[in-house]
């Protein structure tokens, strides 16, 4: 298994938060490096969480609060670089 970047929302109705936290502790057992981050809010199927990705266009895909996900992937990918950017 490769290393891993996961994230989730405690709200998802599709699939449960608790199926993330299980593959991670199955991840963490077989020593695979992760980073798991767990939002409040948001349903399944974000994207990018904002309007340019929204599939409804109502804004039923757009959570401020996941906004955030590409760029800590990005950290979690590239350490060496963000450390120099830092």
């Amino acid at each position: 298994m490769p290393p891993t970047f996961l994230w989730h929302t405690q709200s998802d109705g599709s699939v449960p938060v608790e199926n993330s936290l299980l593959f991670s502790m199955a991840l963490r057992a077989a020593g695979v490096p992760f980073e798991l981050h767990v939002f409040p809010e948001g349903r399944h199927g974000l994207s990018l969480a904002d309007r340019e990705t929204d599939k409804e266009g109502e804004d039923g895909y757009v959570v401020p609060c996941c906004q955030i996900w590409p760029e800590l992937a990005w950290r979690w990918m590239n350490p060496v670089d963000f450390k120099r950017q830092s």
